[in-house]
């Protein structure tokens, strides 16, 4: 295979599809630049095979590489780098800027999840919040590394219009 020469081209390495998503549409929108996305350690090595970037935006822990090993790889090939990452470490933030890292930036926020009061979707009792949708609600939250705010509604006309 041939190799791109191509000094503009950006590397996004994300596991998670959201995040890709919402980043993609950024850059999409607001670089003038080529962009590839990795999922995970093993993509990352492909592409960068085949590729050469001038800047990496690297998901910190990918299921294939949970202790920073993509950050590494692109600092060994000389590709500028900056961690996104749900770890919020100030002494691991210090050892990569030290390593040249240009940038850690901590994934931080919350996602706002509203759901009807009901026994099958989201109740509080006497051990705190519970139920199906508020469980899946925290896991995505947790997956995203930000915090769940709880809202409930009355009825489904009630939700679509405090979502509008």
């Amino acid at each position: 295979m041939e190799t791109t020469k191509n000094m503009s081209k950006l590397l996004i390495i994300e596991d998670s599809p959201l995040i890709r998503k919402v980043i993609k549409h950024l850059a999409a929108t607001e670089l003038n630049c080529e962009f590839d996305f990795a999922e995970d350690l093993a993509q990352t090595r492909e592409l960068i095979a085949k590729n050469d970037y001038f800047l990496a935006l690297a998901d910190l822990n990918l299921p294939d590489a949970p202790n920073g090993e993509v950050v590494q790889l692109t600092m060994e090939h000389g590709i500028s780098t900056i961690v996104l990452t749900g770890t919020s470490n100030e002494d691991l933030r210090k050892k990569l800027l030290a390593m040249g890292v240009l940038d850690y930036i901590f994934k931080e926020g919350e996602i706002r999840f509203i759901s009807r009061n009901g026994p099958t979707t989201y109740y509080e009792d006497k051990a705190g919040a519970t139920g199906f949708e508020y469980a899946l609600a925290g896991l995505f939250a947790a997956k995203l590394g930000v915090d769940l705010k709880m809202r409930t509604a009355h009825n489904i006309e009630d939700i679509l219009l405090s979502i509008q």
